[in-house]
């Protein structure tokens, strides 16, 4: 029976006119997605159950309201299975035009011959799209029933630009041709392709490269998930981290750990040991939450308004059900001493960017600054402290906060630290609480994050004007902040006179100020009773080379691994409170203990001047 009897017999039976049955693509793929055992490490029906954390990626392209969809992924992940029953949902399911653009032009033999048509030969309901018609299957199209698939390279942005599509699958983003000035980038070319359709896929994979590749940015220009699973014996939910994998002390070599193999996960929360038995179970019970939401209000109420048209994901190889915590280790010591090779395990193993790292606050160094007997509160103020700074980062479900104690010589004692749920909290922190030994002096000034609920910052600023709207800002150059009037005439657009002030902080300098404090233990002193997530959240960023457009910049950066870092970020806008009100030139009081001057001075300042500068010029006891 020739391919026209089969489509007139097609048509005879009312098959083309009757609906699809309404299928996930995760739904699909575990119906009727066979592997081929030729380019899989097992041939059979596809499950999956084996990689849940893949069904959120796959039913992605089911949501009509998802454009685009970013992994970012380390190895051995199940990542090219997703894309491959993604595509085959987008040929028998909800059939319509695809390009699959790979890096090099000698990649889209390979891909055709050695990925895609061998899963369309294993899996029965791809061989009935096909048209049995010799030149309907090429090297770079192939012609189905009802959809077609042109493979393309990142190497010609004539191909790229050449046909429309609904569904896009870049692959691999990270190994494309940089942006040359005379053509778009590929990836933008591509998904030009997809203008005219109005329920338009775009998916974008890679093993990450540096922090400008194109995935990571990608990645951060989405919601940024992370996978939360649940720990086996307390439940807590948690990312599962490489500095949370632990071994025996004498496993030194990849030889040894081959050889031992033990390894183990430690819990987040209750720090218990988990065992590579528990992985499986933990995987099927994860979730996939956004950056900057809490994992269980997400569980209750998150997921059933997301809406979010960019969905980007971060999975590394700790995640994958076929590798176990010992080869983790294995890789580690292997790759740690060659740098070339430690690249390769921070790029294609914790799928995070490769850095030029130059300086990091460690956890040692605030432990160092802990000092003994030392609580936080307003009753257990030390006695150097002689003024109070404040800063806030305000996040959608709260406000991280500290309050820092400043003496002579910018000796500072951190005074308070937590996170409040409103801005009536906070003002009560920064404006009503009093955080001075005599009991008479609150906080002098105090910088809020603005970027995010302006009109909340705004009003508690209006109400305390010591308070201020702070912006953080990448800048080279010696200056420490500079000033924006935020409200201007309706009709001339001018600033107003007595305009609100935005203070522009230059973040870099602010953050090698705080860096360089915490590493000298003798004037940064930190209490006992430090919040849960203080230690890690101040050293969550260190600084590296930047190279891009030819120049190499210095910049403070998030450390791979690290999801957050509020407490650092308060730390940084108090410590621009405290250059604002100008720290460094606090005296000590004659009544504080200190030895008069030998020579009084000849004539005081006017007193003008005193009232201008009173942390210079202190109103002496009578």
């Amino acid at each position: 029976m020739t391919a026209t009897d089969d489509l007139r017999l097609y048509w005879q039976e009312g098959e083309a006119l009757r609906p699809p049955e309404a299928l996930t693509p995760t739904q699909w793929a575990d119906r009727f997605r066979f592997l081929d055992p030729l380019t899989t490490s097992a041939g059979g029906r596809y499950s999956s159950e084996v990689t849940p954390y893949a069904r959120e990626w796959m039913d992605s392209a089911a949501c009509g309201w998802v454009r685009q969809v970013t992994i970012v992924a380390g190895t051995q992940i199940g990542k090219t299975e997703t894309l491959n029953n993604v595509l085959g949902y987008a040929i028998a399911q909800d059939p319509g035009p695809a390009m699959f653009v790979v890096p090099r032009t000698v990649d889209i033999q390979l891909t055709s011959q050695r990925r895609i048509v061998p899963m369309v030969e294993a899996t029965p309901a791809l061989r009935a799209e096909r048209t049995d018609a010799a030149h309907d299957e090429k090297t770079r199209e192939i012609v189905f029933r009802r959809s077609v698939l042109y493979l393309r390279s990142s190497q010609s942005p004539a191909d790229l630009a050449s046909v429309p599509v609904r569904y896009l699958f870049a692959d691999e983003v990270d190994k494309y041709p940089k942006w040359s000035g005379r053509e778009a980038a590929p990836l933008d070319l591509a998904r030009e392709r997809q203008r005219t359709f109005w329920n338009s896929t775009c998916y974008v994979t890679s093993t990450p490269t540096t922090r400008d590749g194109t995935v990571w940015r990608e990645w951060e220009d989405g919601d940024r998930r992370r996978y939360y699973v649940p720990c086996p014996h307390c439940s807590a939910y948690q990312v599962i981290e490489w500095r949370n994998v632990r071994w025996p002390e004498h496993v030194r070599t990849a030889k040894d750990a081959r050889r031992e193999r033990v390894a183990w996960l430690v819990c987040a929360h209750c720090a218990k040991p988990i065992e590579d038995s528990s992985k499986r179970t933990m995987l099927a019970r994860g979730v996939w939450v956004p950056d900057g939401q809490a994992v269980q209000d997400w569980i209750a109420d998150g997921q059933r308004n997301d809406r979010v048209d960019h969905r980007s994901y971060h999975l590394w190889a700790g995640y994958s059900p076929w590798l176990n915590w010992w080869q983790l280790v294995a890789q580690f010591l292997a790759s740690k001493d060659d740098p070339a090779r430690l690249q390769n395990w921070v790029n294609s193993w914790l799928a995070e960017v490769w850095e030029d790292k130059i300086e990091a606050p460690a956890i040692d160094a605030v432990t160092a600054a802990i000092v003994p007997g030392f609580h936080m509160g307003a009753a257990n103020v030390p006695a150097g402290v002689m003024v109070a700074t404040g800063g806030a980062d305000v996040q959608k479900d709260g406000i991280f906060y500290v309050v820092r104690g400043w003496g002579t010589d910018e000796e500072s004692w951190l005074l308070a630290a937590g996170k409040v749920a409103t801005f009536v909290d906070l003002e009560d922190v920064l404006a009503r609480n009093v955080w001075a030994r005599r009991g008479s002096v609150g906080v002098r000034c105090a910088v809020v994050d603005s970027r995010y609920r302006r009109d909340e910052v705004l009003d508690l600023h209006r109400r305390r004007p010591t308070i201020r709207l702070g912006v953080g800002v990448e800048r080279d150059g010696p200056i420490d902040f500079t000033t924006n009037k935020l409200e201007r005439h309706p009709r001339t657009g001018a600033p107003l006179a007595n305009s609100v002030l935005v203070w522009s902080l230059s973040v870099a300098r602010f953050k090698d100020y705080v860096a360089n404090r915490m590493l000298t233990p003798a004037t940064w002193h930190l209490p006992e009773d430090l919040p849960d997530g203080y230690a890690t959240q101040v050293t969550s960023e260190h600084k590296v080379r930047v190279r891009s457009g030819g120049r190499e910049r210095e910049r403070w950066v998030v450390k791979p691994g690290s999801s957050a870092n509020h407490y650092w970020d308060a730390e940084v806008y108090a410590a621009a409170a405290a250059k604002m009100i100008r720290v460094e030139l606090l005296r000590r009081r004659p009544d504080d203990g200190a030895a008069p001057p030998s020579t009084p001075p000849a004539t005081r300042p006017p007193r003008s001047q005193r009232q201008r500068d009173p942390l210079r010029y202190p109103r002496l006891s009578r």
